[in-house]
């Protein structure tokens, strides 16, 4: 048998070695041809892409500046706040400064400038009569003199014509200085106050830490891209990596391939400098090889396959070249369609409907081939199945109408069969199917193959393992960052509150699945990743830091509730971290307590669930906190805080007694007027008159 093959065959076997050696040579002529090319190549498009990244450098420098600039003028802004609100304080003498209920009104404002804006890491006060600076830093180096300050050059006097400076500004004795590479890096402002008894300067410290989480935030800065700050001697006063923080910028390591673009400040009176590595895959000359090397294995493989067509007369080969031909017209436009492998009973069918399966495991994706064409058999006279295999993890199959349903009923009976398919498969696990819209015609299906593949990029939103096309809404709005939650979830941390932080996090992953956003899964990842991000820099600057965990990796999931059980993981582990931390001081707490109520008691929905919530602080220790400094309970001093401003605005003579009522967080008239009574022993109205009758 098989010498009579060979001898019919002769023919073909002979054209076929003949061929196979011309297909050789034809190889490596076109592989040398390939390489010259795209050496000529590489010297005329990088030259080009250099020159487009370094444009796109200048950009995104200019953009850092100017964020940088607005968030100082704000800070700026506030600075000069202070200093006009607070002006009785920076009148005290240094008498007056040693009184207890001076000094808590001097941290106090202090505490108040602190908590203001999220990227201000402190405030110090420096009175000159006695040099001795008060900060908001905790205890107990709120309160010390000039001498034992770490960085007390900020406050001589040749710095007070350059309004900011940068440095480790740690508040801090100079007993417990430690490497100041190591300390949370400040831009420092000063504004210069005083009165009587010499001069004042408050300080606010910008932590840049934390304004390089806001801008990685906005701008989505990649890992090969980055930006760093130089002063006017050339020292590096900020980076991402801390080895390199206060030397020379020519110091720096300089990577291949490093593009830099620089800007001065003249605000800060500093250079932003912006550097980024030319991204491999990005590069046009390797684009242009990709290109190259799939056009030479196009090429390659038709000729191979033309070799095998014209000398071997297999059935088998010719049918899989023409699949091939097949997939090649579903994923890329523009091309044409071999449809002689295009059954005949299938062409004559006018109606397709596209399913596009998505199996977890590569080494399935044969086997799930193979059950698609065996169903395919045994439902021939339902309806024609044809399965194309598209990917390493992806497979085709697309239904022929022949069973003359009606559009609605074909794609839900497609829906079954995809349905099942997926069931019958290993118990269906991980497995997602997409089916697209009813098809006119063989041309309209490389439109029902695009559906199907771009909504693979919403799958976490699947409420099933097979879903229609139209059942992603691509007219929702985006889905925004929960930077609510983040701050709860931050705040729950501190407070070792594990319940509080499961509940935001399951509310973040409700509003993932609620299908009122479109959101990729990609997009869910990357919010993730940085928000997770957010809270290790939030815990690296407590008072008492947390040390940071190694990232969790979201690559690898690729369902929600993976996602879910990853992020809970990290989350449980910083938990128990923060338990294990020695308690943070009760004077501090109370600070934070007091300076709190002091902003907010006239507020009318002010109340102890209310701090407990906004301060992650347990309402049992905030009243116990107001107890020991005021000696009265909560409500008392509320109310005591709230009539003593009453008497200020009662006393100016310019509102009514409804509205200062109104002003001081009063819901009711009357019930202001008869606290006002119990208090002072007069009515508000008797009050008025007693301040303005002649003495």
């Amino acid at each position: 048998m098989r010498k009579s093959f060979f001898i019919k065959y002769k023919k073909e076997f002979v054209l076929y070695r003949i061929r196979k050696k011309l297909l050789a040579i034809t190889a490596v002529l076109l592989l040398v041809f390939a390489m010259f090319v795209m050496l000529l190549f590489h010297f005329s498009e990088r030259r080009a892409y250099q020159k487009s990244v370094a444009e796109l450098n200048q950009v995104m420098v200019n953009q850092v500046a100017s964020v940088y600039e607005l968030y100082i003028q704000n800070t700026k802004e506030i600075a000069h706040d202070a200093i006009y609100s607070n002006q009785e304080l920076l009148r005290f003498s240094a008498k007056e400064r040693g009184e207890m209920q001076n000094q808590k009104a001097i941290l106090s404002m202090l505490d108040s400038i602190n908590v203001m804006n999220p990227y201000i890491h402190s405030a110090c006060l420096y009175y000159e009569e006695d040099e001795m600076v008060y900060s908001s830093v905790s205890m107990p180096y709120s309160i010390m003199s000039l001498q034992n300050f770490s960085d007390k050059k900020i406050f001589e006097e040749k710095s007070y014509t350059r309004s900011y400076q940068v440095g480790p500004h740690l508040l801090y004795s100079t007993a417990v200085i430690s490497d100041p590479r190591e300390m949370p890096l400040v831009i420092s402002y000063i504004v210069p106050g005083g009165g009587s008894n010499g001069k004042v300067y408050l300080c606010v410290n910008v932590n840049t830490r934390t304004l390089y989480s806001m801008i990685l935030r906005n701008f989505e800065l990649e890992q090969h891209k980055n930006f760093y700050l130089v002063d006017q001697e050339g020292d590096v006063v900020f980076h991402r990596n801390p080895e390199y923080l206060f030397i020379k910028q020519e110091e720096l390591p300089i990577e291949e391939g490093m593009i830099s673009a620089e800007v001065y400040s003249e605000i800060l009176d500093l250079t932003f400098v912006f550097e980024s590595t030319m991204p491999p895959l990005e590069s046009g000359f390797l684009r242009f090889a990709l290109w190259i090397f799939a056009a030479l294995g196009v090429a390659v493989t038709v000729m191979i396959v033309t070799v095998v067509y014209s000398t071997l007369p297999i059935r088998k080969m010719v049918q899989i070249a023409k699949k091939s031909n097949f997939r090649d017209f579903l994923v890329q436009s523009g091309n044409t369609v071999d449809t002689t492998f295009w059954d005949r009973t299938m062409g004559e069918d006018e109606k397709h409907v596209v399913g596009v399966f998505r199996i977890g495991l590569l080494s399935d994706t044969e086997e799930f081939l193979s059950q698609c064409i065996k169903i395919a058999a045994q439902n021939e006279k339902e309806c024609h199945f044809f399965a194309i295999k598209m990917s390493g993890d992806t497979v085709a199959v697309i239904f022929s109408n022949s069973g003359n349903y009606g559009d609605v009923q074909f794609r839900r009976y497609v829906q079954l069969q995809c349905e099942n398919m997926i069931a019958s498969f290993k118990t269906g696990a991980g497995v997602y199917c997409v089916v697209s819209q009813v098809k006119m015609g063989v041309e309209q299906l490389r439109n029902g193959y695009q559906e199907c593949y771009e909504t693979f990029w919403y799958r976490y939103l699947f409420p099933y393992q097979v879903i229609a096309f139209e059942e992603i809404d691509r007219a929702l709005p985006v889905y925004p960052f929960p930077v609510r939650h983040e701050k709860h979830i931050i705040n729950n941390l501190m407070a070792g509150n594990e319940e509080a932080c499961i509940r935001h996090i399951d509310a973040i992953f409700e509003d993932f699945q609620s299908g009122l956003y479109l959101i990729k899964d990609r997009e869910i990842n990357h919010y993730l990743a940085v928000m997770q991000e957010n809270i290790s820099l939030r815990l690296e600057n407590l008072s008492i830091p947390v040390e940071r965990l190694e990232r969790s990796s979201f690559e690898t999931c690729v369902t929600l509730e993976e996602l879910y059980l990853v992020f809970m993981g990290y989350i449980r582990e910083i938990l128990c971290r923060i338990a294990s931390r020695p308690d943070e001081s009760e004077d501090n707490i109370g600070r934070e307590v007091l300076a709190y109520i002091e902003e907010h008691f006239c507020e009318n929905d002010i109340c102890l669930s209310k701090i407990a919530e906004e301060l992650s602080i347990p309402s049992s220790q905030i009243s116990r906190i107001v107890k020991e400094a005021s000696h009265r309970t909560f409500s008392e001093y509320i109310t005591f805080k709230r009539i003593g401003r009453s008497k200020e605005l009662l006393s100016s003579g310019s509102m009514s007694i409804n509205a200062v009522s109104e002003a001081v967080g009063f819901t009711y008239p009357y019930y202001f007027i008869r606290k006002f009574k119990e208090l002072e022993g007069v009515t508000p109205g008797q009050y008025i008159g007693i301040q303005t009758s002649p003495d």
